[in-house]
């Protein structure tokens, strides 16, 4: 299997089934616990995906901060499909 079948597309679906509350999507880049919400991933993989769904236009954001323990947020995050 890929990367895309085995963690980006199902994050997408996820993403697309359970929009971030106030269009903020917070993950940790440090944290490979699995993700409350996407137990499936460990939250560092979450991160890597949203950021290949990004790469590849299917979300986007319009700003995002790391916080110093690993912690980013993206505001105003959705998903849109491909560019």
């Amino acid at each position: 299997m890929s990367v895309w079948d085995e963690r980006d597309r199902p994050v997408l679906t996820h993403l697309l089934m359970h929009p971030p509350h106030h269009g903020v999507l917070w993950v940790d880049t440090r944290r490979d616990a699995p993700r409350p919400d996407f137990p499936a991933l460990s939250d560092n993989d979450f991160h890597l995906a949203v950021e290949t769904l990004h790469d590849a236009g299917y979300v986007t954001w319009t700003y995002s901060e790391a916080e110093g323990g690993g912690t980013r947020q993206y505001q105003d995050f959705m998903v849109h499909g491909r560019r």
